[in-house]
């Protein structure tokens, strides 16, 4: 049932419209009816097509030659520091700091010696082994200076 008012739809039995309020003074029955379904299109027979087209051979390709072998790569192990350059870069910051002549005079004779080992390709560490130098030399002169005094 529904309200004539609004178009809410009602439950059967009732006096008023639960939306709008609306007094209902006799009932409303709208009936349903079962939708209505058109008639199926009549198809017509299928067309009859020509001889399906003649296409060309597809290309022949040639075979492929051989895959020529990749080249062997060896793992060569990257260069690594030197244990006298990092020893006397070690002893001339140690000298330096707590200003001992014998740790200056001793990373000098190190960072030398790792210079002269850097010679082989194997080793890196230039700068460290050229820094150590120069710091041991620089904590030697100041010792110097220190004990002049």
């Amino acid at each position: 049932m529904f309200c004539k008012h609004c178009g809410s739809e009602i439950p059967n039995g009732s006096r008023f419209c639960g939306v709008c309020g609306a007094q209902l003074t006799e009932i409303q029955v709208q009936p349903q009816t079962p939708p209505q379904y058109q008639a199926q299109p009549q198809y017509q027979a299928q067309p009859q097509y020509q001889t399906p087209p003649q296409y060309q051979a597809q290309p022949q390709y040639q075979a492929q030659s051989q895959y020529q072998a990749q080249p062997q790569y060896t793992n060569k192990a990257a260069p690594k520091f030197s244990a006298k350059t990092i020893a006397g870069f070690v002893l001339s910051l140690v000298g330096i700091i707590v200003a001992a002549i014998p740790c200056g005079i001793i990373g000098l004779i190190f960072s030398s010696l790792g210079l002269k080992e850097l010679r082989l390709p194997q080793y890196k560490g230039n700068g460290m082994a050229i820094a150590g130098m120069v710091i041991s030399i620089i904590d030697v002169v100041l010792g110097i200076i220190y004990l002049a005094m």
